[in-house]
Parts: C-alpha cells; structure tokens; sequence
C-alpha cells in the first residue's frame, strides 16, 4: 500500500499533459478513493487506530459548497443567493422556460468535475496522514520524492537546453503551448509551482540524510563521512536539491522563482532560529551558493530578460495580470456570497473583462484567491482560509513537542512548501492544475504526520483516536457512492468522446439526409453518456435545424444555454432559431443578451448587428457595428465588406467607424480601392489624428498614408506626415530613413544626411541607408 501511494504522488505529474487530462484526473480520483476504502477497510478489519485528521470540517464543508452549487433552486431562492444571476436569467433563459430552477453555479460541468477533484484532494490528504504513521516511512515518502524530483528536474533542465518543444521530446504539447514546455508540463509556471513545493521537502531531506559526524580533527570527520554507506544518499539528496532549484529559474517562472526565494530564506530562518543549528544553516547557505554558481555558469540571461518583460518600453505594466484582477473584483462584488460556481470563471469573466485580447479567452484570473472568491463567493474562500489556519495552528502547537529528527526537519519542509505555493498563487492558478493541488494536500497531510509522529514511546497517544465499527462502515459507504458517480461521470465523459466529437465546425450540408440521421443519432447517444456537455446539445439542434425539424432545434439550443447560460454563442444561436420560428422579439432579446455577456467578443456584435440589417433597423444595426469595432478595431474590413454585399453606400458606412485610428485607417483603405481619393485622404488624415490618442499607439496608419500619397506623387505631404510620425515616434529608424529619402528627392542634402544618420543609430544593420549615406556624404 505505501508504493502505491508513492505512485499516486508520482503518476499524475508525469502524465498530465502526456495523455488526455480526463484519463489521468480520473484515474488519480479513483484510485484514490479505492485507496481509501481499502484503508478504512484495514483499520476495521485489523482494529488499528486512526489519526484524527485537523480542518477536516472546513474542506468537507468546502466540498459540500460545490455540490451545493449544483442544485437547481427554485428562483426566489436563487434571487437571494445570486441576484445578478436571477436578473440575468430573467433576460434569457426564463423567457424560453418560465421560472425554470436553475443552480448556482452557470457552468454546471466543470463545478462537477471540481467537486469530484476536490473530494479527491479531502482523501488523499486523510490518506497521507494515516500512511504516514511513523518515522521510517516519513523518511522513506521524503528520500523518494526528493529522488524523483532530482531526475525530473534534470530531464527539465535537458529539455531545456536542447532544440524542440516536445514534452519530453516525444509528445506535442497538448492542448496547445501558451508557453514552453518545461518537463512534462507545457506551461513552465505550473512546472516550477509543483517544484517549489518539493524543493524545501528536499533540503530537509538532506539535512535528514546527513551521516553522523564524528568527534575529531577534519580529517576524521572526512575520514568518517566516506566510509558512512549513509553518504552517498546524503550526497544524491543534496545534488537533486540542487537540480530542483535550478531547474525552477530556468523554467522562466517570475512567480517561482520569486516564491523559491522568500520560501528559502523563510525555511533558512526556522532551521536557523527554531531548530538552532548553526552548523546546518551555514551548509544550507553552502548549498543555496551551489545553486547560484551552477545557474550563473549556463547564464543569467534567459531568466533577466524574463524578467524585464514585466514592463513595456514605456515603463508600464506589460502583463495583463493585474487587468484581470481588477476586472475580477467587480465579478466579486456582484457574486459575494457564493460566486458564479466553481471552475465557471471562464463563462462568467467575459461580462466583466475590460482589455482586448482578440478571440483568444481568459480561463483563469492568475490568482487562487481572486478564483476562489470569484467561483466560490466570501463562503468559499473562509472555508479555505479555517481549513489552512486550523491545520497549519493545531500541527505546529503538537509539533513544537517533538524532539525526533523526522518530525522536526520534515514539519519545516512540509510548511515552507506549503508557504512556496500559496506566495506563487498570488500571480498563478496553480490550484487548477490537478498534479500541484494534489501535491499541495500531501503537504498538508506531511504537515500533520510529521507533527503527530513519535520515535519513543507508545504507539497509541493522545494525539491517536479509535474510529467505531459503525463510522469505518459510513465511511465506506460514503466512499462507494463517491466512487461509483465519479466513474459514472468520468467514464460517461470519455465514452460520449469516443462516440462523437462536435468540438470541430459543424457542418450536417455535407452529409446526405440519411447520413445526417445516422449523425443526429450518434450525437444523441453522446449527450445521453455525458448530459451536461453543452456541446453536444448544440451539435443536436445544428442537426435538427437541417432537417427542417424546427421545434426540436430549438429545445435543443435552449437546452445548451441551460447548461452555460452565459454563453454568448449559444444565446445569439438560440435566439436566431426563436426568429426562424417569427417571434422577433425574443430573438431580439436573447441576441442582445448574447453581446451583454461577452462585450469583447467581436462575433457577438457582428452576429447581432447583422441581425438587425435583416431587421431593416438600420441606425441600431450601424451602432452595434461600431460598439464591436470600439473593442476590435481590426476587425473593420470584415463589416465594410458585410455592408458591401447589403448595398450599404461608402459614405454611409462612415457611421459604423468608432474614433479609433486602425478603424479609420482600414475604412481609408477602402475608400482608396474605390478610388475615392479626396475622401480617402481626409480618412487617412482622421486616423493619423487618433493615434496620437491612444494608449498603445500604432505606425500603421502612417505608414497606409505614406504608400497612397506617394502613389499620388505627393511627396511635399509625405515628408510633413513623415516628420509628424518621428515628432510621435522618435525612435523609428523607418521614418527617418523616409524623410532623408524624400528630402534627398527634393535636393535637401545635409537634411537627408541628418535623417539617414539619425536611422543608422537607431538601426546600424540598414544597409541601404549606408549606401545612400556613403554616396551623399562621398559628393
């Protein structure tokens, strides 16, 4: 049993992003509720005793919390639970199903696959602190994993260095790489978060490993440590400690390393000041030296440049980090007391999210305790915190009495961990990451163990309770109803994958009829293996719309937004079908509720606007184009051409264009195509003004103004609005390169001379401008 339980601790690491993540979260939540049936099941049978487990009341409350989220409640409740969900609601999904219950939370699936994580979490860290009942196997549990984490790093730290970004070089990353592949994670933050915690483990390891030093001269003392068989696990400890810190900088995690720092210190203190070794503290420092050298012989470069990414070339902010925990604070205000549901962040942060990052989606705020109060409410996150304070207060007060080496080096590993994770947490979401939370709950458990384990004296203490006959049996009746639903979901999930697969563009046109049966069925087999998938359920209205079954469609669609209510897409779809169906009204309703929910998701006000067209609301139709060309400039040459095809008039198309200098510039282009010259260049001239105005300002414009007025032969223009680009942006090396050229045309010399000159430092490689320097400066 304790090999399996290493297992458990070293499996889903290793597999996470190597394999499809369902297969490995269920088999770490299976495995590790058979485990402990199989435990309870033991200590029954063989009438052991059983470890009282501290904050078990506030992580079992936590997870009744979520699947309290899950049910639906009846709406006078729901609008005093969550009443901006409640008014939500009255907008939408009552309009198609009045005073329909719906849960909590607005993403059913995933607050159930977090309550199935979360159980998870409660029992393994209950079968950590009943594994790990004594000094041997707390040495054991720490000599193993700071073994595996010295080989793992060093795979790492391979990888790193050699071309290719394959996990492990052998499989792509998956899904797909936001960042580099570190180890066998494709996301270097997560890799480092799962490290941080194992480094401390490690260090207390290695002081755990030291062989005993005998009394004498350096030279007996030498003479001792080689002949100790002892010192070669000391040794390979403290070498995999090193790896683990050096591979946590060169994973190029900001948030690690800076947490693997003040973790460190924190962890040189309490070995320092609590367990008052001097002698260990200074080989401490000896080994934090180790670390420094070897990342300080392969280069401090990578990491520096890491960090100077923080900020822009303006000195601002780079990363849009502190824009989501802003935006999310207002999601907070209007969720105080239970949240959006836990896992729902992806749904529910697009309603408040106020920066543009094109279609690309934000799933997690990068910060656990903004995600727990977001998904979860001031309940949730006051659970969280009772769980960490009663079991970091209740281990520490027991283990202040313990005086064996076990307990007294592992505890302060265990705790600066802990205290690793919950520093990175504050600009990461590790907590989602199945492998770092569960290691995170083994911690927890460590913490516990190593507080209550005596090396002297009886096994039975005070701290050691007797569990009934009648509790061994709740629990595992308990623990087969966890059991049973989590494979029933679990495997519902990946048989319903197997069956069909929606997630591509839906097309049911290239099908024959009869195909298109033969495909309605199998999506319909797939919805009833896992029916809280969402996807499925639009798939089958696609379907169904198809086959001219239109009334089936549109249950089919409404049942959709049911289980995502604030998806965009599926209310616009929805409401697109209830116009099919001649109630223009609610179409309009639930397509305008479509762009409430996403507003910087250009498609919903594309789908919307376009709508209105067909509507023959025309002015209401020019501003919805508008709003979403406010939040996507980019995107203006789609809706030109969309009004285009509407036989929309060029200079009625100037009302959908928002004060923003792309939108004028792209509209420019246009009128150029035209060949509307004299209105393309007051365009032109409305664009240049407007990127003066923005916060991050773009050359395009410029650059769009330059080509039309020199295919015009306007040089005299081209050179004032060159000149004007370098008073806006003095450090491009472009613009001075195209006013020496312009001023070279009209016989300037010496100013061309200047311009070149002044290109050339900016940009020393240009060598044309050497050129027409050499030859300018050679007359």
């Amino acid at each position: 049993m304790f090999y399996f339980f290493l297992l458990l601790l070293i499996f889903p690491p290793l597999t996470y992003y190597g394999l499809d993540q369902q297969w490995t979260s269920g088999f770490f939540e299976v495995a590790t509720g058979l485990f402990f049936l199989l435990l309870v099941y033991q200590v029954l049978r063989h009438k052991r005793n059983f470890l009282s487990v501290p904050g078990l009341i506030p992580l079992g409350c936590y997870c009744c919390l979520l699947l309290f989220q899950l049910i639906p409640l009846p709406p006078p409740l729901l609008s005093f639970l969550s009443p901006t969900a409640f008014a939500h609601y009255q907008e939408t999904i009552w309009l198609l199903d009045p005073g329909v219950w719906m849960p909590v939370t607005i993403f059913p699936k995933v607050t159930l696959l977090s309550f199935f994580r979360f159980s998870s979490y409660a029992i393994f860290f209950v079968i950590t602190v009943q594994v790990l009942h004594n000094s041997d196997r707390l040495k054991k549990t720490a000599l193993v994993l700071s073994c595996f984490g010295g080989v793992y790093a060093f795979v790492g730290l391979l990888q790193f260095f050699t071309p290719g970004h394959r996990i492990l070089w052998v499989m792509a990353p998956w899904p797909e790489r936001l960042s580099h592949a570190f180890g066998s994670y494709i996301n270097g933050n997560h890799y480092s978060g799962l490290m941080e915690m194992l480094f401390p483990l490690s260090v207390t390891c290695f002081f755990l490993c030291a062989p005993k030093s005998s009394y004498g001269n350096w030279r007996d003392k030498l003479a001792d440590f080689v002949s100790d068989p002892s010192a070669s696990k000391h040794i390979y400890v403290g070498v995999s400690a090193v790896f683990i810190a050096v591979s946590i900088f060169f994973s190029l995690s900001r948030g690690g390393i800076i947490s693997l720092v003040l973790s460190t210190l924190i962890l040189l203190g309490l070995l320092f000041y609590r367990l008052k070794n001097r002698q260990k503290s200074l080989i401490f420092i000896l080994l934090l030296i180790s670390v420094m050298g070897l990342v300080g012989f392969v280069g401090w470069q990578p990491i520096i440049q890491r960090f100077e990414r923080v900020f822009n070339s303006t000195g601002g902010i780079a990363d849009q980090r502190p824009v989501f925990w802003q935006d999310s604070l207002e999601l907070i205000k209007d969720y105080p007391l239970l949240g959006t549901g836990h896992g729902s962040f992806v749904d529910s942060y697009q309603s408040y999210q106020s920066i543009n990052i094109g279609e690309l989606v934000v799933r997690h705020v990068h910060n656990d305790y903004l995600e727990i109060l977001t998904d979860t409410g001031f309940l949730g996150f006051c659970l969280v915190a009772w769980f960490l304070v009663t079991v970091v207060w209740q281990t520490w007060s027991a283990w202040k009495r313990r005086r064996n080496s076990a307990s007294r080096y592992l505890y302060l590993g265990a705790l600066c961990g802990i205290i690793a994770i919950l520093l990175h947490s504050v600009t990461d979401f590790n907590f989602a990451i199945p492998p770092n939370g569960s290691f995170f709950f083994f911690l927890c458990g460590l913490l516990v163990a190593s507080a209550n384990v005596r090396s002297r004296g009886p096994r039975i203490n005070p701290d050691w309770v007797n569990i009934s006959s009648r509790q061994s049996w709740l629990l595992i009746f308990l623990g087969l109803v966890l059991i049973s639903a989590n494979i029933l979901f679990a495997g519902g999930i990946l048989r319903a994958r197997s069956i069909y697969t929606p997630f591509a563009e839906l097309n049911p046109e290239k099908f024959l009829p009869e195909q298109q049966l033969k495909q309605l069925a199998l999506i319909q087999a797939a919805a009833r293996w896992d029916p809280l998938e969402s996807d499925y359920r639009y798939a089958e209205g696609i379907f169904f719309k198809s086959l001219q079954q239109q009334s089936a469609a549109q249950l089919a669609f409404q049942t959709a937004v049911m289980l995502r209510p604030f998806n965009g897409f599926y209310l616009q779809q929805t409401g697109l079908q209830v116009a099919a169906s001649g109630n223009d009204e609610l179409a309009g309703q639930l397509l305008a509720a479509g762009v409430q929910v996403q507003p910087m998701r250009f498609l919903r006000y594309q789908e919307y606007g376009l709508w209105l067209l067909h509507q023959k609301r025309q002015a209401e139709a020019f501003t919805t184009f508008q709003q979403g060309l406010e939040k996507q400039p980019a995107m203006t040459g789609s809706i030109l051409t969309l009004l285009a095809f509407a036989r929309i008039e060029p200079e009625q198309m100037i009302q959908v264009i928002p004060n923003r200098a792309q939108s004028w510039q792209i509209y420019a282009d246009y009128l150029a195509g035209l060949e509307k010259d004299k209105a393309a260049e007051a365009a032109y001239a409305r664009a240049i003004k407007f990127v003066a105005t923005e916060i991050r300002p773009n050359t395009k414009p410029y650059w769009s103004f330059y080509r039309f007025l020199r295919k015009k032969k306007q040089d005299s223009e081209a050179l004032t609005l060159m000149l004007d680009g370098i008073d806006h942006f003095p450090n491009n090396a472009g613009f001075h390169r195209n006013a020496g050229q312009l001023y070279e045309k009209q016989g300037v010399v010496y100013r061309a001379i200047e311009e070149y000159q002044q290109a050339l430092l900016i940009d020393p490689k240009h060598g044309w401008v050497k050129k027409r320097l050499n030859k300018l400066q050679s007359k």
